[in-house]
């Protein structure tokens, strides 16, 4: 089956975190592929979508493919 939306399940962590000694919303979603030629089939296949959400600055970062140490490397991020 070919997936063609994701849709989210439910919100598996939700958090205030500092990106760069910045404010930001942190939450982890459950994603669910769908299939079909109108993206309504379950698929029963998932994966965990992450959010970062800064206020303050009107970005928003997202991680759909699980990136090792993305917290870390956003923690170290440089302001200007």
């Amino acid at each position: 089956m070919k997936y063609t939306v994701a849709k989210p399940v439910s919100v598996q962590k939700q958090a205030q975190v500092s990106i760069g000694g910045r404010p930001a919303q942190y939450k982890e979603w459950r994603m669910e592929c769908y299939g079909g030629p109108a993206g309504t089939e379950k698929s029963g296949v998932y994966f965990t979508q992450r959010l970062w959400y800064l206020a303050a600055r009107k970005l928003i970062i997202v991680d759909e493919f699980d990136t090792p140490n993305l917290s870390a490397i956003l923690d170290q991020a440089k302001w200007s």
